[in-house]
């Protein structure tokens, strides 16, 4: 059995990754991880508070402040399926839901990552954020009553789109 906070550790890790590479094309993918612009949250390779800025799991270097408007949220977990998002019961809403108060209190936006073993990553975030995303991208957009719309869309399509967006989300 795997360790869930290794298996967590292990994806925020991966998503860092990911992350980095997006904002920074040319960052050689082998980067070690102490040196990307992203951080999870909880780390032994170097103190968090006063060196990176953000919420959620997801923290950034100060200096991208202003290129960086998300508050990111990472949850790895088995047994859910896309097929569940025109329900409230979802489980993913409850995570959505956490994102969206993490990123109210660190007044940025909120930006779920998710995914499941052998099974490719989603990123949702309010379709408001990133109207741009439906322009190029197979995005799912769902409408929850007393809800504002939610775009879901694969992160590695997203990830494709070029990071200057960013400043019009």
């Amino acid at each position: 059995m795997v360790d869930g906070r290794e298996k967590g550790n292990k994806y925020e890790n991966a998503i860092c990754r990911v992350l980095s590479v997006w904002l920074f094309p040319d960052l050689d993918p082998k980067t070690p991880i102490e040196h990307l612009p992203f951080r999870r949250r909880s780390t032994s390779v170097m103190p968090i508070e006063g060196h990176w800025n953000g919420a959620g799991d997801i923290l950034h270097r100060p200096d991208l402040e202003s290129r960086w408007p998300f508050c990111v949220e990472c949850k790895h977990v088995e047994g859910w399926s896309l097929d569940g998002a025109f329900s409230e019961k979802w489980p993913v809403w409850s995570w959505w839901a956490q994102a969206e108060r993490q990123a109210a209190r660190a007044g940025r936006k909120p930006l779920l990552v998710c995914g499941r073993n052998r099974k490719p990553d989603y990123a949702l975030l309010r379709a408001e954020d990133a109207p741009w995303l439906a322009q190029r991208l197979q995005v799912v957009r769902v409408e929850r009553p007393k809800h504002p719309p939610v775009a879901i869309v694969l992160l590695g399509d997203l990830v494709k789109t070029k990071v200057e967006r960013l400043s019009t989300a």
